[in-house]
């Protein structure tokens, strides 16, 4: 269950990841990705987010793995950390729903980032929940607007 206020979203941000990372890797979108530069002092919902951004970033170079050595930018995870708490705070009843449903947080973070760019999946394309709140959560991340990943000498960078 997320937090109640604003603080405690932050709390549940900044904490260090205390799930392994299975989720990440059966990701129904994603099938055999392991993201390489999603730090690992970040919440589940965070990693998700990064994870999307990083996979979706190598679609840019026609498949082929850009050169992404240094990983995310620090103004990039700060970006990252803002949207996605701010996501959680207008969201969470939704949120609550979505997990209760047997969804995880990772794939919080990973539907928003999908839904807010467009990327042809997110919140809407899952089944075993509400479509109702599938649909809110949906318009809530596109309300956000685009947020594309891109490599530039070695680093992620969000725009």
């Amino acid at each position: 269950m997320i937090a109640t206020k604003p603080t405690q979203v932050r709390n549940i941000i900044l904490t260090h990841r205390t799930k392994p990372l299975t989720t990440l890797t059966t990701l129904k979108n994603m099938p055999q990705f392991y993201p390489n530069h999603v730090p690992d002092d970040v919440s589940p919902y965070i990693s998700g987010y990064l994870t999307a951004a990083e996979w979706c970033c190598l679609g840019e170079n026609g498949g082929e793995t850009p050169k992404m050595g240094h990983g995310f930018t620090n103004k990039s995870k700060e970006k990252a950390a803002r949207d996605v708490e701010r996501f959680l705070s207008e969201n969470q009843e939704d949120i609550n729903i979505f997990l209760e449903s047997g969804f995880s947080e990772e794939l919080v973070g990973h539907n928003f980032y999908l839904n807010r760019n467009h990327h042809g999946s997110g919140f809407w394309d899952e089944n075993g929940c509400d479509k109702a709140v599938l649909d809110r959560l949906s318009e809530s991340s596109e309300k956000f607007g685009e947020c594309n990943a891109m490599s530039i000498r070695g680093w992620i960078y969000l725009d």
